[in-house]
């Protein structure tokens, strides 16, 4: 059996028919649910085949600081290669982009289709020349490789972190592989230039485990940016997130409950753990949200929220 065949062959992979010979597979929402991370479902995160080769792919799977038994913290720590490398992790959506005949292609985590993929090949040819493009085209297609990029777009997708303005932001560089893709982190600054739009922000270097450990302390308790993505010497990859990304992440669950209306106020409260630090908070968004949704028709995001907030403080 082919891996192809070994990817249909999982329950907890999805493929989808792209059309000319292209197909997305991912793993489903019932693995990521069930934790279930096997040698397929690790692979299938935005992995793009055509005539059984890679025709794009994006990073494996990995996870946060204390998700996996493998990266409980102090298990984690001894463990890692040093030096460990810790990039800022921007809070966007995936854009992965290959090259084949000359004809780019713009992909999201799961298809080429549809208004991410719309968002990004716009944002993309927004941010850079094209004489940048035809360089990142020619060297894809002679690596036969993909770049890996988050798309920055605060007006149609807009997350926890507040950006002014859309933007993408180079991640990696990568060989179109089934296995453990070769990293070109030497080329980013390289393609950035060329391009001219930013790379990952390498933030810091964790030089043994002590330095790590304390880095980790003081990298919880950072505001207004979602974490970081590091790397060790051998490749392998975690996340950390903040308490602040974390803390208004869960509060915009509470957003979409009151919204919902499935749920009585002190129902959200125990559902997402709300206690007296959270009162004024979750009092003013029990007004605020559905006299937003009335006025605009749709549920808003947390941002809004979250500066509605503030401004509505300042001035009591």
């Amino acid at each position: 059996m082919s891996y192809i065949d070994d990817l249909r062959a999982n329950e907890y992979v999805r493929e989808k028919d792209l059309g000319d010979g292209v197909s997305s597979f991912n793993f489903t929402r019932k693995a990521f649910f069930k934790g279930i991370w096997d040698d397929q479902t690790i692979h299938a995160r935005g992995l793009f085949t055509k005539n059984g080769e890679v025709y794009a792919r994006s990073y494996d799977k990995f996870f946060a600081v204390d998700e996996r038994p493998e990266t409980k913290l102090k298990t984690l720590a001894k463990n890692l290669e040093y030096p460990v490398y810790c990039y800022r992790k921007e809070n966007g959506f995936l854009g992965i982009l290959s090259c084949h005949n000359g004809k780019p292609f713009f992909a999201s985590k799961t298809t080429n289709q549809g208004e991410f993929a719309e968002n990004f090949k716009r944002i993309f040819y927004k941010s850079t020349s094209e004489e940048g493009r035809k360089y990142l085209y020619d060297m894809l297609e002679q690596l036969n490789a993909s770049a890996v990029f988050e798309v920055i777009d605060p007006i149609n997708d807009p997350h926890i972190v507040e950006y002014k303005e859309e933007h993408v932001v180079l991640l990696n560089v990568m060989k179109n592989d089934f296995n453990c893709p070769t990293f070109w982190d030497s080329i980013n600054e390289e393609l950035s230039s060329k391009c001219g739009i930013p790379c990952k922000s390498l933030d810091y270097i964790c030089e043994d485990e002590q330095t790590f450990l304390d880095w980790y302390k003081s990298a919880l308790e950072e505001k207004d940016i979602e974490g970081y993505v590091c790397e060790d010497s051998n490749c392998f990859m975690f996340k950390v997130k903040n308490n602040w990304y974390k803390y208004w992440k869960r509060m915009r669950s509470v957003i979409q409950a009151i919204a919902s209306e499935r749920y009585s106020p002190e129902a959200i409260k125990q559902r997402y753990r709300l206690n007296k630090d959270d009162e004024s908070l979750f009092n003013f968004m029990l007004e605020y949200v559905p006299v937003y949704i009335d006025r605009n028709l749709k549920v808003p995001d947390i941002i809004t929220v979250r500066n509605a907030y503030y401004n509505h403080s300042s001035i009591l």
